[in-house]
């Protein structure tokens, strides 16, 4: 069975490259456009991987990590947060969330199926 990664992204061109690396590495990629959307998603569907844009509209996505975190299906879930401003406070917050890895865009195709791959396998065993 193929293991699914929510993306979660305001930028559509980013969603679309990121979501064509995944598919071709058998990944099945359940798409959000927004924190709030990806909080949706995630109750509608049960996703082994959350991949998250840091700045988006109505909810950024530390909040969307806090929500995650809330839920027992999430509890234990592997996180990464994507952002083009890596500093401190978001390391700090991430780690408050149990965020695994913060990725600084524009993340190489093999740093981020390292990476997801990594944490899936750490989720499995």
């Amino acid at each position: 069975m193929n293991q699914r990664i929510l993306l979660v992204d305001d930028n559509i061109k980013v969603r679309s490259n990121l979501l064509s690396e995944l598919t071709k590495m058998d990944y099945l990629v359940i798409e959000a456009s927004d924190g709030l959307d990806g909080l949706k998603k995630a109750n509608q569907y049960d996703v082994d991987c959350c991949l998250i844009d840091y700045k988006m509209p109505i909810m950024d996505g530390v909040i969307l990590c806090k929500n995650l975190r809330k839920l027992a299906k999430y509890k234990h879930t592997p996180i990464y947060i994507m952002t083009t401003e890596k500093n401190e406070q978001l390391i700090n917050q991430a780690k408050k969330y149990n965020v695994q890895v913060v990725l600084e865009k524009p993340i190489s195709s093999s740093l981020l199926l390292s990476v997801i791959g990594e944490g899936l396998n750490d989720k499995i065993a």
